[in-house]
């Protein structure tokens, strides 16, 4: 019998050692698109089988083993799955390798400890459902379920490496640590996500700090007094797809073909917004160091507002702008309850506005300016007098944030009194 303690130790050690190389390294993803122009229809064929496999797999395992823990997945090669009519069909897994069957048994079983800490905790909930369609396939072992190579990707099942667009992404990093990765299936096109670790670049100082407001009628304003409009319209093809889907009858044949064009266009739309949002907070971080936002409940603000405002806000790409901003080492997230708007710098008066006051004018002071600028610039002033007590705020994200303190604003009242 085989001793694995040295071989278990070794593999122990080298995973010890990868960690804490990557605590100094930047966890980024990478979004690359399968060219399907450049590939056989019988690779193309593999690559769509992969999906079915792992959905015959999942609901087989859902179906027929009541205790998901003990479950072999090197047994989960001959299988049956249910055609529309309910009758069983005999099918051999031969698309996707041993390495993702484990996964789809993971998923399972992780899905269900979710469900029972709910349960424990007085939740009502139901059970894991079968799935019609599998759009995500989880690859978590690079060189074996995956390997990146210039201009190719190799996926594990797929005896031939496919052509993806978008690699010149990594030709401006060296030392790259490649990690897990995704196989994504949107229903038009193929998408191959790369988790990788890239070496931290030189800070450059710019010795300038810039704040942020995020609001309903203006959307982003900076302390720079630029502002952006973040709006993203639906599309005349989407609403016109969405009226022909309600007059068709459900379950019919083309009622589906509408389904599929209406998804379609709703990666586009969501594609616009994507680069939107990438090119307007590139824009803010670029030419400085700092960045002071406050932490703005966005989605909250669909049920606060009247339905006039609610369409602006989900017609913008408002989210995606802070959740990208708050992925940089350079934002300070400050809490919601600073009365920003209401507060002024130079006298440290408070002035109620209500949300159709476009202009700030202080009651004590008369000081006059832009509501969202002199939001912003106040958040630079409380990060200035109170940025010693910024800390991780409880989050995983690499951000410093500065809890609220009532003190603060009265201390500055009292200085200029």
């Amino acid at each position: 019998m085989k001793d694995f303690s040295n071989k278990n130790n070794q593999i122990k050690l080298s995973g010890k050692l990868t960690r804490e190389r990557h605590r100094s390294m930047i966890c980024k993803t990478f979004k690359f698109k399968i060219d399907k122009r450049n590939i056989s229809s019988d690779t193309l064929n593999k690559l769509k089988m992969q999906f079915v496999e792992c959905k015959w797999v999942y609901n087989y395992i859902l179906g027929e083993f009541e205790d998901k823990f003990s479950i072999d997945y090197k047994n989960l090669v001959n299988i049956t799955h249910k055609d529309k009519d309910g009758n069983d069909i005999p099918v051999k897994i031969s698309y996707i390798g041993s390495s993702i069957r484990q996964t789809l048994i993971q998923q399972i079983q992780t899905q269900i400890k979710s469900l029972s800490k709910l349960k424990s905790h007085g939740y009502s909930i139901g059970r894991l459902k079968y799935k019609s369609e599998w759009n995500c396939i989880e690859l978590r072992q690079y060189k074996i379920t995956h390997h990146i190579k210039k201009n190719y990707v190799r996926i594990q099942g797929i005896g031939k490496w496919l052509p993806i667009l978008g690699y010149s992404q990594l030709k401006q990093y060296t030392d790259i640590d490649y990690a897990n990765a995704k196989l994504i299936y949107d229903g038009h096109d193929y998408y191959f996500l790369l988790t990788c670790y890239i070496p931290k670049k030189e800070h450059i100082t710019y010795n300038k700090i810039r704040g942020i407001d995020m609001g309903v009628s203006t959307t982003v304003t900076t302390s720079d007094g630029v502002k952006y409009d973040v709006m993203v319209e639906e599309s005349e093809r989407i609403k016109k797809l969405q009226r022909k889907l309600q007059r068709q009858k459900k379950g019919s044949n083309n009622r589906y073909k509408t389904k599929l064009k209406l998804k379609y266009a709703y990666i586009k739309l969501s594609n616009k917004k994507r680069d939107k949002a990438n090119k307007i907070v590139h824009d803010i971080l670029s030419g400085c160091d700092t960045v002071i936002m406050q932490d703005e409940q966005i989605a909250g603000w669909k049920t606060e507002f009247t339905s006039g405002r609610n369409s602006k806000i989900q017609h913008s790409c408002l989210g995606t702008i802070k959740r990208k901003l708050m992925e940089s080492p350079k934002t300070v997230i400050l809490e919601r309850w600073y009365p920003t708007t209401q507060w002024c710098s130079i006298c440290g008066s408070k002035t109620k506005l209500e949300l159709s006051d476009r202009t700030f004018e202080c009651c004590n002071c008369h000081n006059t300016e832009d509501r969202d600028i002199h939001a912003a610039n106040n958040m630079i002033a409380i990060y200035l007098n109170y940025k010693d007590a910024s800390g991780t705020g409880g989050t995983s994200k690499p951000v410093k944030k500065i809890s609220f303190k009532e003190d603060f604003l009265h201390s500055r009242k009292m200085q200029c009194l």
